[in-house]
């Protein structure tokens, strides 16, 4: 949008008034704080920038010691407000003269004459590879004023969660207008909104226990994707714990790369996946690849990536998947790729510089800290990956797993955990990560049953996890088998191995731990510097 004039402050404060007018912001002393901040900054005070601690302090009531990188609360508004004034512009303010909209990725909001409707619907529809999640009313069962209240402010909630995903675009339902259309057919509401995918469902209580059911809709169709009920203990003396539990539980049912709604985009919306083929076909080459891995998935994802960011440079998450597939490269040990360290790095810095706040491009920075041997920076970032969204079940199991390498155990442990009660989805490299707890943790049971879920042929850690934990339990047959499939896929591994466990394993104890258990079973490294006495 390009501006005809400044607007003068009287011209923003007359559109700043219809907006406050507006039901999301008249149900929200939060929003209308936020907006009047921010407004008054950049209209009168003239203010180049915004910052998010001015915000926390002057208006979410933080205290001064607040510290945006360890509470994302400012930018949960943030979306909230973005989304109330697009429900606004939708809506009510469909014909108003003047437009303030707040750009991602920065709180100094714009004052831009209105484009005709029908220009701004098809410039979203068109640059926009995300899903458009509108989440719906969910019913009480029994209408209560308390069970009403945490079906409404459960609704907030996981419009605020949704929103932390950056392959989300998510709407609410504040407007009359957009809750009239949902009680008279919610399809056609839906469509209203230019949504995707509805979100909605209901609440049933029976004593202290609290059911929720959650059904997700295909918008165009009707069809439903998912129905799920989830169950939780009504805590009286603290809702708020009930109402947390509750929406962490359905958001890793629902998002990030390995969720219901992305498994399901190309179904619901083939015009987005149509108009952004290039970026979209990276993103499933990309997937493919974490299904399963093979050199045949490994060079497809890595061609289709480098042409995706070619079409699309400012695709953020696109430049992080690249990153990621380059490090891979040095962490698996692939011989065809020149310098994998450097052009991952190039292509994480892309990434966040495009968008400090995607989360897959923190991910990708820890693991080049972790292969170039910072281990300060490589927790720093996976520790920041983390804060940027904690339900992101995918991520946090990637961040957990690169702690396990960095050697942050006891850290890691618990977050794999949940990650993986948030969701049964996740990379199969996961499971390998999941082993290396176990062996530090001395359960070769279990270290073993997680090898054994990565399925992976064709890498050097399968063989090479299944034979140490087989080692250690005292299945020397079994153990001397795989560590011969390790020696057909790594022959050089008795000159190689300190090296290659060093390039990922930070721990000195679990790297003597590994190296025992396959000398106890017939590896015979070609250096005189071991002996075969293991660590304490």
């Amino acid at each position: 949008m390009e501006r005809t004039h400044d607007p003068s402050l009287e011209e923003i404060n007359l559109q700043e008034q219809r907006i406050l007018n507006f039901s999301a912001f008249r149900n929200s002393p939060t929003l209308t704080r936020f907006l009047r901040f921010i407004v008054s900054e950049t209209a009168i005070a003239k203010a180049p920038s915004i910052k998010e601690y001015s915000i926390a302090i002057n208006v979410l009531n933080r205290p001064k010691n607040f510290n945006p990188h360890d509470d994302a609360v400012v930018r949960i508004h943030a979306g909230r407000l973005r989304r109330a004034l697009a429900e606004y512009y939708l809506s009510e303010g469909k014909n108003d003269p003047l437009i303030i909209d707040v750009p991602k990725g920065c709180y100094v909001p714009q004052f831009l004459p209105a484009l005709p409707r029908a220009i701004v619907s098809t410039d979203l529809v068109q640059h926009t590879i995300h899903p458009v999640v509108s989440v719906f009313p969910f019913k009480a069962i029994p209408k209560t004023p308390g069970i009403n209240e945490f079906a409404e402010t459960l609704c907030e909630e996981l419009s605020a969660e949704l929103s932390r995903f950056h392959d989300l675009s998510v709407i609410g339902y504040y407007s009359r207008e957009v809750r009239a259309k949902i009680a008279e057919n919610m399809l056609e509401a839906a469509t209203a909104v230019s949504a995707d995918y509805v979100l909605t469902g209901s609440l049933h209580t029976s004593g202290e226990t609290l059911q929720v059911r959650v059904n997700l809709l295909v918008a165009k169709t009707g069809k439903i994707v998912m129905t799920e009920s989830f169950e939780n203990e009504m805590r009286s003396q603290n809702i708020f714990e009930t109402l947390n539990e509750t929406t962490q539980t359905i958001i890793g049912f629902l998002s990030g790369y390995y969720g219901i709604i992305f498994r399901e985009m190309a179904e619901a919306s083939p015009q987005k996946v149509f108009n952004n083929y290039s970026t979209w076909k990276g993103i499933c080459a990309y997937h493919k690849y974490q299904r399963s891995h093979s050199s045949a998935n490994y060079d497809g994802a890595l061609a289709t990536l480098q042409q995706s960011v070619k079409d699309f440079p400012d695709q953020a998450v696109s430049w992080a998947m690249l990153g990621e597939l380059y490090l891979n490269g040095m962490g698996l040990g692939l011989k065809n790729i020149e310098d994998p360290l450097t052009k991952g790095f190039q292509c994480v810095t892309k990434c966040l510089d495009t968008d400090p706040f995607c989360q897959h491009g923190w991910y990708a920075l820890s693991l080049f800290h972790l292969l170039n041997n910072e281990k300060k920076a490589c927790i720093d970032a996976a520790r920041h990956c983390i804060h940027l969204n904690p339900n992101n079940s995918a991520m946090i199991c990637g961040a957990a797993v690169i702690l396990f390498f960095a050697g942050r155990f006891e850290e890691g442990g618990p977050l794999m955990e949940k990650a993986i009660k948030l969701s049964p989805y996740h990379p199969w490299w996961i499971n390998g990560g999941y082993s290396l707890y176990y062996l530090y943790k001395k359960d070769y049971a279990s270290a073993l049953s997680w090898a054994e879920k990565m399925n992976s042929s064709e890498t050097f850690w399968y063989p090479l996890l299944k034979s140490v934990a087989l080692s250690y339990l005292d299945k020397k047959d079994d153990a001397e088998a795989c560590l011969v499939k390790l020696l057909v896929i790594e022959p050089e591994i008795q000159k190689q191995l300190r090296t290659k466990l060093s390039t990922l394993i930070l721990s000195e104890e679990l790297t003597t731990d590994i190296i025992f258990g396959l000398k106890q079973v017939g590896l015979k490294l070609k250096s005189p510097i071991y002996n075969n006495t293991r660590a304490n």
